[in-house]
């Protein structure tokens, strides 16, 4: 007879009496569990409709000011354009930032996929249509650049998916939606963003 039992604490392995069925929990090959227990699961809206467009201006931002790991999985962005017609684009860069927290604008309240789950550990996730203030913020490279042409019934949809492997924002981290370059009043992005908290 072979015993299976784990290689960390050599607990053996067990059968359910009723159907003999073993049930076992996928990883990936780094070890990691693909279903970990997750402390909830949430999503936000997006909305960067700008008064004006000026280069490196944050206007949406989500901060992970609690405990936890905050693994993103989706972000999804429709943007159009309302303003005064240009033979040009607006771009808008999306990246991650720490050492600080962004300030103004309006709070959004992350709402729980399941009604019974616990509130978002995060507590701050703003925008303004002039732009937040960022004093001392320490912003990483561009994870992606997206944008819109200058022209009235432009649409283009985003949608980053981050289902196999999850973009993270450790505790103190935070995601920013900034201008990156110079555009035109009118450009907007409105969507909504998911993630896990474990």
């Amino acid at each position: 007879m072979t015993i299976i039992q784990s290689g960390a604490d050599t607990t053996p392995l067990t059968v359910n009496p009723e159907n003999f069925a073993a049930r076992v929990a996928p990883y990936d090959q780094d070890g990691n569990p693909l279903h970990p227990a997750l402390a909830g699961s949430y999503a936000t809206p997006i909305e960067v409709i700008p008064s004006t467009v000026t280069n490196n201006t944050t206007y949406w931002a989500l901060t992970n000011n609690g405990a936890l790991t905050l693994f993103l999985k989706r972000m999804f962005l429709t943007l159009g354009f309302s303003g005064t017609v240009a033979a040009s684009r607006t771009l808008y860069s999306i990246m991650r930032f720490g050492s600080a927290v962004p300030t103004g604008g309006t709070n959004l309240t992350p709402v729980p996929k399941r009604s019974t789950m616990n509130p978002s550990s995060i507590s701050d996730n703003r925008f303004a249509p002039g732009g937040l203030t960022t004093t001392s913020l320490v912003f990483e490279t561009p994870a992606t650049i997206i944008g819109i042409t200058n022209q009235f019934a432009a649409s283009v949809e985003y949608d980053l998916d981050w289902l196999d492997k999850p973009f993270e924002l450790l505790p103190n981290e935070g995601l920013a939606i900034r201008a990156y370059g110079g555009g035109v009043a009118g450009a907007y992005a409105t969507g909504y963003l998911e993630w896990d908290e474990k």
